[in-house]
């Protein structure tokens, strides 16, 4: 797939210094990929499936740590007052996606758009001595982008795949990709990706 927001010149000039890569995927869970849910959308359950080959592609590869995050919403919390929802923890809308059994090193529960904000992440990135962030999931101009934006400013080296992140309506997942890729991550397709990560382990 080619990503009209990647910018090839600069992805070369930056990669060589990019060495120690932790891949986070960003809420992937059953509250937007199984379609009884409320918040599903077919976006997210397609890009489950290149997420999850992907991550098969690097199985067993253990200087790449895979991180999820779950979200999980606070009572009266900003989300719940933005969006009117709750997404309970013990809800099964709450689990990951059972495609991703098995992949995960590290689950961080977050209860905003960032994935940094009181939560155990750049603890993890820290003691793993992580440089670089390849984010994937959903939703690409909420939690994708904070936490890309939050990476960007704590120091690391941030790639957002283009088609390893969704969104819904369309123009809003462009929008955001090209923001990004304006002034916070490489935007990649992930078959670069890929090659990459052949070259760096």
């Amino acid at each position: 797939m080619s990503c009209k927001y990647f910018r090839a010149q600069r992805w070369n000039r930056f990669k060589e210094s990019m060495k120690r890569p932790a891949i986070v995927v960003v809420d992937m869970q059953m509250w937007f990929t199984h379609v009884g849910s409320p918040l599903y959308f077919s976006e997210a359950d397609r890009v489950a499936d290149k997420i999850a080959s992907f991550l098969e592609d690097i199985r067993g590869c253990d200087e790449v740590p895979v991180i999820f995050t779950k979200h999980v919403d606070m009572e009266n919390g900003p989300m719940h007052r933005w969006w009117g929802n709750v997404l309970d923890e013990y809800s099964p809308y709450a689990d990951i996606d059972r495609r991703f059994q098995g992949f995960a090193k590290y689950v961080v529960k977050k209860s905003t758009y960032d994935a940094f904000y009181n939560t155990l992440l750049d603890d993890i990135l820290v003691k793993e001595s992580i440089d670089t962030l390849i984010i994937l999931g959903v939703r690409t101009h909420l939690c994708v982008d904070t936490t890309a934006r939050s990476a960007f400013v704590r120091g690391y080296h941030v790639v957002v795949p283009c088609d390893g992140v969704a969104d819904k309506p369309h123009d809003v997942h462009e929008c955001a990709l090209k923001n990004l890729a304006y002034g916070i991550a490489h935007i990649p397709p992930l078959d670069e990706v890929r090659r990459w990560l052949g070259i760096v382990l």
